[in-house]
């Protein structure tokens, strides 16, 4: 495969990954587990290691991402023991300084030696916030945060000198941070945004767009629209397609697996409690249309698109994605060390 399309790994600081299932091998997310697949990772032509950030799993029988460790000191680690595949962190800006975020993120670049990115999440998750004595406030309007945020902190990572900063969030005469970014004035970044304001947000101020589709006519829609709007404001912007993989030798048995651990097996009061968060916090008609996409679908990847067939069928499937325009996947697994070695020697180096 042409390794220009990026493939990275989603979620492998979660137990379970995105999945939400019953079956006994899930993703746990043990630190020994993460080592191999990272180290595997780095040794393969997969691009990316995505770690997400979660402070609350979703509970059920089997509380998917109930353990998930930190993002930040999690790309550190994965950092240390890796050479070339670039990480991804992703932090809440309501949570965390932009003065704080510069010299951490820095850090782990400096470590990587500029491998770092960032994923940016403007929005509320009321009961997580409730953990740091933060409420949902509704007189902010998140994504100026947000933008005011990213300034900020591009401005304490640039190598000039620091100017005094107001604006309606933030309001600071000084701040710095050594070390600085490795060779480099400014982070790669990404939102994972679904409303229209948060795309909006995503093409004025952000290298990638990590988004869902339930098929390939409105995943080229959503990579039209995202592009198009970049280009007005004279930005480029990457489209990133979330996945969720079964691969066998044989379709039949993709599809065997595949309705085991999302269909007999599915953790369905985790799904039903994902669910009800994504209606409380982003009340949009994306999260509606998703609510009504197939349970299986929810358990197999909180509704993220389903690669799911032999090395022959998925590679003719990705190879769709890249001719609409999608720039990569960030893929997931039921488990990623029992599954990674298979999908990186028949589909990944298939050539």
């Amino acid at each position: 495969m042409n390794n220009k399309f990026q493939i990275g790994l989603f979620g492998i600081n979660s137990n379970s990954g995105i999945s939400m299932t019953k079956v006994k091998n899930r993703w746990s997310a043990e630190w020994q587990d993460v080592e191999f697949v990272a180290k595997l990772c780095d040794k393969s032509n997969i691009d990316f290691i995505f770690s997400v950030q979660r402070w609350l799993g979703f509970d059920g029988q089997t509380n998917p991402a109930g353990l998930t460790h930190d993002s930040l000191t999690f790309c550190s680690a994965i950092a240390s023991i890796t050479k070339r595949i670039n990480i991804y962190a992703t932090l809440h800006v309501p949570l965390i300084h932009p003065t704080f975020a510069a010299r951490s993120l820095a850090t782990v670049d400096q470590i990587s030696k500029g491998r770092i990115g960032l994923n940016i999440v403007c929005g509320w998750n009321n009961k997580e916030f409730e953990m740091f004595g933060i409420k949902d406030n509704k007189f902010i309007d998140r994504y100026k945060q947000g933008a005011e945020w990213l300034h900020l902190l591009n401005k304490i990572l640039n190598k000039k000198k620091f100017t005094p900063f107001k604006g309606k969030y933030y309001n600071i005469n000084y701040s710095t941070s050594s070390p600085k970014l490795f060779k480099r004035n400014q982070i790669n970044t990404t939102s994972a945004a679904f409303s229209e304001q948060g795309r909006l947000f995503a093409a004025k101020n952000c290298d990638q767009l990590i988004t869902m589709f339930s098929n390939i006519k409105s995943a080229q829609l959503q990579i039209n629209n995202i592009k198009n709007k970049a280009k007005l404001f004279k930005r480029k912007i990457k489209v990133i397609g979330l996945a969720h993989v079964v691969c066998r030798s044989s379709t039949k048995e993709a599809e065997q697996y595949y309705d085991f651990y999302a269909s007999k097996m599915a953790d369905k009061k985790a799904v039903n409690n994902f669910i009800s968060i994504l209606n409380k916090n982003k009340k949009t008609k994306v999260f509606s249309d998703i609510q009504k996409l197939q349970m299986k679908r929810m358990a197999g990847g909180i509704g993220s698109y389903p690669l799911i067939g032999s090395p022959k069928n998925i590679i003719e499937k990705i190879n769709e994605f890249k001719k609409i325009g999608l720039d990569g996947l960030a893929l997931s697994f039921v488990n990623f060390k029992e599954e990674l070695p298979f999908f990186i020697k028949n589909v990944i180096n298939s050539d």
